[in-house]
């Protein structure tokens, strides 16, 4: 371990981070929109570089996690697919 993550090490380890916490402001920005009230799973995608980042970008002007900009656009794809099924359905009756 160098010197200097061993300093870091230390002063993370032994200080006295109570003052700043009592200073601290609550942050939403990462708390996910989807709320986790259903059970998560995971899985692994490939994007083009060009794709990525793109939505490494958005995430960044955001303030938001990558992660939490992709799962948006997915659920809200999901959303609007579900809608429009729906409206084909009703038009059909």
């Amino acid at each position: 371990m160098s010197d200097k993550l061993r300093d870091l090490a230390e002063y993370y380890d032994s200080g006295d981070f109570s003052e700043e916490a009592r200073e601290a402001e609550t942050s939403t920005a990462l708390v996910e929109p989807s709320g986790a009230s259903e059970p998560m799973d995971s899985f692994t995608v490939r994007l083009s570089i060009s794709v990525l980042e793109s939505v490494r970008s958005r995430a960044a002007e955001r303030n938001e996690s990558t992660e939490s900009v992709i799962r948006r656009m997915i659920e809200d794809g999901v959303a609007a697919r579900q809608e429009g099924q729906e409206q084909q359905e009703r038009r059909e009756r």
